[in-house]
């Protein structure tokens, strides 16, 4: 069985990657640092130690382990090239997805909170979210990039899960289903329910 310890500042920043690791059933162990020692260290987001070697750039540990993982009967990151590269594609498009949704979200001032959501639903979701729409249409299955369920899915799901704490996302037809569909998997509940 593969061993993975994750370090973060930050759960949300691996939140894909621990979903992964606990769906695919890997021994997971999981240390917080401060962001100043994320910064010193130079790590991207998180490191992954995976079986006593470690890596700085957490997203490489993010594929190796959809790579192994399997869901509903088939691998979280495919080994066909062309559907990697959409796997890998959606995922450039969440990070773009984060920017925007991100500092409307963090908004904690009472009085600059409304202000905020309003931001997010008439700018920063209009200016991403017609993406997803396009991406899940292209691939043609009830997930981001297909039938299966994907890296890509459990990178976005959390980001989703944060937007609908403050919007819903009936005007994103496709992305409403998708996050339904992810909201109601059995096994991505489970995983969840461990972080």
């Amino acid at each position: 069985m593969v061993k993975v310890e994750l370090t973060f500042a930050a759960p949300s920043m691996c939140e894909g990657v621990r979903l992964t690791a606990r769906l695919g059933g890997f021994e997971i162990s999981e240390n917080k640092i401060s962001r100043d020692d994320i910064t010193a260290q130079n790590i991207q987001g998180y490191k992954a130690t995976v079986d006593g070697k470690e890596f700085k750039q957490g997203p490489t540990v993010f594929r190796l382990l959809g790579a192994l993982a399997t869901v509903d009967g088939a691998h979280l990151y495919p080994s066909d090239p062309l559907k990697a590269l959409e796997v890998d594609n959606a995922i450039e498009e969440i990070r773009d997805l984060r920017q925007k949704v991100t500092p409307c979200l963090n908004e904690r001032d009472p009085s600059r909170r409304e202000a905020a959501i309003e931001k997010l639903k008439n700018e920063a979701l209009p200016a991403t979210l017609p993406t997803f729409e396009t991406i899940i249409k292209r691939g043609g299955g009830a997930y981001l990039t297909g039938n299966n369920m994907s890296i890509a899915d459990l990178e976005i799901f959390g980001t989703l899960v944060w937007i609908t704490q403050a919007t819903d996302l009936k005007a994103y037809p496709a992305v409403n289903k998708l996050y339904e569909t992810l909201n109601n998997h059995a096994g991505l509940k489970a995983a969840k329910a461990k972080l």
